[in-house]
């Protein structure tokens, strides 16, 4: 109830996810109340804590790893996925 008053002043749409999860799990795109509510259960479906932020609309994604070896970092290739979804899935990537 407070997360939902507080978004009145906060606005729509949002990007809502579990905190300690990578890449794109359980994250959502929440644009009313009801999207919220629904986003929020899947989020904490990975974790007990949840990170709602501002949605930034018409943007690129780029995705890269990068691994720490006792030799240095290795950094994969860069890549952009194509996607005409506002939100990319974890099965999309």
């Amino acid at each position: 109830d407070t997360l939902l008053r507080q978004m009145q002043t906060f606005g729509f749409p949002v990007v809502v996810k579990p905190v300690r999860q990578g890449s794109s799990i359980g994250v959502s795109l929440a644009r009313d109340y009801d999207e919220l509510k629904r986003a929020l259960d899947l989020a904490f479906k990975f974790d007990t804590d949840a990170i709602v932020e501002r949605a930034v609309m018409k943007k690129r994604e780029f995705n890269v790893s990068v691994m720490c070896t006792a030799n240095g970092l290795i950094v994969s290739e860069v890549d952009e996925p194509i996607t005409e979804k506002t939100v990319i899935t974890f099965e999309d990537k």
